[in-house]
Parts: structure tokens; sequence; C-alpha cells
């Protein structure tokens, strides 16, 4: 079983359904959870930090929080890859919208570049 699960979420609804897998994942067991948010220091990224703590609060969960700064989007990957390290986890679970083609190419995709890059397991939660 994981011991330590990191969370990125960005305010979107596939974000809340990755991090609801992953309160699926670790109620009931001795699991530690980080759920981190990478933007500016502002009212909208507390709020989004807020209601993703409370979602694991409401399910039994103490998670830490953490806001990692902003980033252009190619560097989110590696933030998120150093925050794992950082807190040691063992796990990471987080959202990816499935972009194909010309905006997969243009966007890139944070969710890609944490997974090849990922020295621990990443679970992926995939949009509808």
């Amino acid at each position: 079983m994981y011991k330590r699960v990191l969370v990125p979420v960005d305010g979107s609804e596939i974000a809340d359904r990755a991090l609801d897998e992953a309160i699926n994942l670790t109620t009931g067991h001795s699991v530690e959870m980080k759920i981190v948010f990478i933007g500016s220091d502002d009212e909208s990224s507390h709020g989004i930090i807020e209601m993703a703590m409370s979602r694991a609060v409401n399910a039994g969960l103490q998670p830490e929080s953490g806001l990692l700064g902003k980033f252009e989007t190619e560097e989110i990957a590696d933030v998120i890859l150093q925050e794992a390290k950082e807190w040691g986890a063992d796990l990471i679970v987080m959202a990816t919208h499935g972009r194909r083609g010309m905006a997969h190419m243009i966007l890139g995709s944070v969710t890609e570049g944490v997974i090849r890059a990922s020295p621990v397991p990443v679970l992926v939660v995939r949009a509808p």
C-alpha cells in the first residue's frame, strides 16, 4: 500500500475527479496525502486549495496542502516531480484532459511530463 500520495489540483472538474480517486484510495488506510496547486499566490489559488482540502477533510482525511508558485506550463511537470521527491511521495494521482493532435502539441501535457520522468507510480484519471 502507498504511504504518501501527492495530488496536484488545478480547479478543473477532472482534477476534482482525480482528487476523489485519491481520497478513495487513502480513506481507511494509514496514508498521508498532500494536495498541491501550482499557480500565483492569489485568492483564486487559495480557493482551489481550500475546496480540495474540504473534500478530503469531509472524507475523514487530514491532508497537507501547498501552493507551489507560478511557473511556465513546460515547467509544471518538473515542479510536481520536485515536490514529490522532497515530500517523499510514493504515488502521484493526477488528471489528464486527454487532448490529442494539434491541441496536445501546442499545449503539451503536464501529466505526460510527470509520467515520463516520475520515479514513483502515477495514477492518471482521464476526462470522460
